[in-house]
């Protein structure tokens, strides 16, 4: 629907009020008539070269650009936005629509007031929780948010924050995923390092001996009534390192098995071989998104019309 227009037919003419100058104004933004509606601001409603550049023209426009987005229309929205700081010099416009792209605190409020559909005087900026790239900010007495300056800034946060768990809790990790950053050969020279150093076989007799070495593939000699030599010993190591290779072959199986579970088992590994922490906190993040590790509420990561990356955390 096409807006109303006003008429101011000459000069002596009484202006028309100036709050409703601004909504047909605003109502002309929307439809990209921005010439109809700076005549609407400065003839109709009277507004002089000061007051059209002091700010209020800013405005006007941010209440355009905040009914777009409160009707759904982000993308309208944003395309808006744009085209607004394209066309007005920046003494033309306010913090609101020209810096909103600067990661400042004011900027980040207003930025975060458009985003929810709130006045900034119900944002409270709180002492950051993270680093000094984030802002963390409070809506009412509840609902807090984190915000940060891009995609780019969310996604190495989110890292540094996987780099920790990993560092300090590998255990609520799957194990089938620490072990694709696992040094392979550092974990089965501990499993083999292990099997030799138990005294097990050593502790066989021989017809226990040779019931366990028939299962690694070991033959018992033949009885020889000849030969003299009973105490001729048993072939330990030889037991030992087939043994070795089999559980080597299963490393993380035997742990788990040998420890009683395999969150045991990560705790172990993590503690005596490690992983490639830095390459598993990355791909973690870039498996499950870094939504996953930061929107702490829902999960979800959100942008604003200026392209700051935020998320609910309670």
């Amino acid at each position: 629907m096409k807006p109303r227009v006003l008429y101011r037919r000459n000069a002596a003419d009484d202006p028309v009020d100036p709050g409703e100058a601004a909504i047909v104004a605003k109502d002309m933004i929307k439809l990209g008539d921005f010439a109809g509606a700076d005549k609407v601001l400065r003839w109709e409603g009277g507004m002089d070269d000061e007051q059209f550049s002091n700010g209020t023209v800013g405005g006007v426009y941010l209440a355009a650009v905040v009914e777009e987005l409160a009707s759904g229309k982000r993308a309208v929205a944003r395309k808006l936005f744009t085209k607004v700081r394209k066309r007005y010099r920046r003494e033309q416009l306010p913090t609101q629509l020209y810096g909103m792209t600067r990661f400042t605190e004011a900027n980040v409020l207003v930025d975060m007031a458009v985003a929810l559909g709130v006045g900034t005087e119900e944002l409270t900026i709180m002492d950051g929780v993270y680093n000094d790239d984030v802002f963390e900010i409070r809506q009412g007495r509840h609902d807090e948010y984190a915000v940060v300056k891009n995609d780019d800034a969310a996604t190495k946060l989110a890292i540094e924050r996987v780099t920790d768990d990993l560092e300090h809790e590998p255990e609520v990790f799957n194990q089938d995923f620490l072990e694709r950053f696992i040094d392979q050969e550092k974990l089965q020279q501990l499993v083999r390092d292990i099997v030799m150093e138990d005294d097990y076989v050593d502790e066989l007799k021989e017809r226990e001996f040779w019931q366990v070495a028939k299962q690694y593939g070991m033959t018992e000699p033949d009885e020889d009534d000849d030969d003299e030599d009973d105490d001729e010993e048993l072939p330990t190591e030889e037991l030992k390192e087939a043994m070795a290779d089999e559980a080597a072959g299963r490393a993380m199986d035997y742990l788990t098995d040998m420890l009683g579970g395999a969150d045991e088992a990560n705790t172990f590994v993590m503690e005596r071989v490690g992983i490639d922490v830095a390459a598993a906190a990355e791909q973690a993040v870039r498996d499950d998104g870094a939504g996953h590790f930061l929107g702490t509420y829902d999960g979800e990561l959100n942008e604003t019309i200026s392209g700051f990356t935020y998320w609910r955390t309670n």
